[in-house]
């Protein structure tokens, strides 16, 4: 036996189901039916879809966070380049989350650093 994802509800949570120890779906693949395990999939961006202030833009690369002033150190959006279109979008919001997992995470919060933001 091998350790699996450990990421994952022991009772019921806001409408999740605790994970049952018959259902090994979690341990086996991204699936996981009872949303028992964490996941943007089955976590936030249900949440997010729930406010009805969710916009998913598919097809879209974050270039760099957004700083209105550098000084300031608060992110006021982010800058994404469109995947097919190549062109460049800024989109402002009061709370920005940075949820690319581990390597895409750091590449933007290092873009972020750079002293040439434009």
């Amino acid at each position: 036996m091998t350790i699996g994802r450990s990421a994952v509800l022991t009772r019921v949570h806001k409408g999740r189901a605790a994970l049952s120890l018959l259902r090994l779906l979690c341990q086996r693949s991204l699936a996981c039916i009872t949303s028992s395990y964490f996941s943007s999939l089955n976590s936030t961006l249900p949440a997010a879809m729930k406010t009805g202030k969710l916009t998913v833009r598919p097809y879209s690369v974050v270039a760099q966070p957004d700083f209105r002033s550098i000084s300031s150190r608060r992110v006021t959006g982010v800058r994404v380049i469109d995947g097919q279109t190549k062109k460049a979008l800024e989109f402002q919001g009061r709370i920005v989350f940075v949820c690319a997992a581990t390597l895409e995470s750091t590449r933007i919060l290092l873009n972020s650093a750079t002293a040439g933001i434009s």
